[in-house]
């Protein structure tokens, strides 16, 4: 796996036809590895344009940067009185959700040593009850999965107005136990994995961030896998980590691509599949770029329904 710090050159001569969407490396198909073994439990991953890798430990309350190289994980991050879980990085600012801290929110960090700033809470809400995961969508901002461990969840939209400033709201609600979240520029959806039911819901995307009726992108047997994070690559394929069985699955054509203790948080780097499990960040090399640009965001537009 390519160290960040050594650009994006590859071992053919670092022509551009060898490079993914996001700057990295393709690569080529080889076996699932560990990245970096963490002392703490590790949940979310997330990608960065520049090449940084950041893991969240909620126990910890902490973010930590992952150098790819083999060198030791850094503390990038402390975040008081919070369980940091899901995390995206939009134009090299991470954003991580808050799993029931008192006081519940999506922090945007902006640097080393930065303790978040919490986004804005949706108005006459009574707040959010066990954040899990969150994506980005290009032009528009994040959704976000809340309530996922119960029966009653929901997906909350962040939509930013204008550089770096919010408005939340509740897209859907009703969705037993929502958790990882991924969007599919191919289709601008939204999909959702449900981890009781075992399925992967794929909502189309508004122009002002609505959600319309979902169709089921992928399904498995009730319960038993208890499914986590989710992802796609290039081709539209779909990677279900199932925490309780042990593996993470591609929905083309069922293959196990890695076999790992409570599978959780998935995202793509170049051709690399990253994820994080019980004992630390792992890796995939499968020579298939993720379904979009990491970090490579249009100009947020204007969204006259939040004016």
């Amino acid at each position: 796996m390519p160290d960040p710090s050594a650009g994006t050159s590859t071992s053919t001569g670092g022509s551009t036809a060898d490079l993914c969407p996001d700057g990295f490396p393709r690569g080529v198909a080889g076996p699932p590895h560990l990245v970096a073994q963490l002392s703490s439990q590790p949940e979310g991953v997330a990608a960065c344009a520049n090449g940084d890798v950041f893991v969240s430990l909620p126990d910890e309350g902490q973010v930590v940067r992952v150098p790819l190289s083999g060198a030791s994980p850094e503390l990038w991050t402390t975040l008081p009185g919070r369980k940091p879980l899901g995390m995206v990085c939009m134009n090299n600012v991470l954003f991580v959700v808050d799993f029931r801290s008192a006081d519940a929110a999506v922090m945007r960090i902006t640097g080393k040593d930065d303790p978040g700033t919490p986004l804005p809470k949706i108005g006459n809400d009574p707040g959010y009850s066990a954040l899990n995961a969150i994506v980005g969508v290009p032009g528009l901002g994040l959704f976000a999965s809340d309530a996922s461990n119960t029966v009653n969840g929901r997906i909350v939209f962040f939509a930013e107005t204008a550089p770096g400033v919010f408005h939340a709201s509740v897209e859907k609600s009703g969705i037993a136990f929502p958790n990882g979240v991924e969007f599919e520029p191919k289709t601008n959806t939204l999909d959702v994995a449900l981890t009781l039911g075992s399925r992967v819901l794929s909502y189309p995307i508004g122009n002002d961030g609505s959600l319309g009726k979902p169709n089921s992108a992928w399904s498995s047997i009730p319960i038993v896998d208890a499914i986590d994070g989710i992802a796609r690559d290039e081709n539209a394929a779909l990677y279900v980590a199932h925490y309780l069985q042990g593996y993470i699955s591609r929905s083309t054509d069922g293959a196990h691509v890695a076999t790992v203790n409570t599978p959780r948080s998935l995202v793509f780097r170049g051709g690399t599949l990253l994820f994080t499990s019980a004992t630390g960040l792992h890796g995939v090399d499968l020579g298939i770029c993720g379904a979009h640009s990491l970090g490579n965001a249009t100009p947020p537009v204007p969204l006259s329904r939040w004016r």
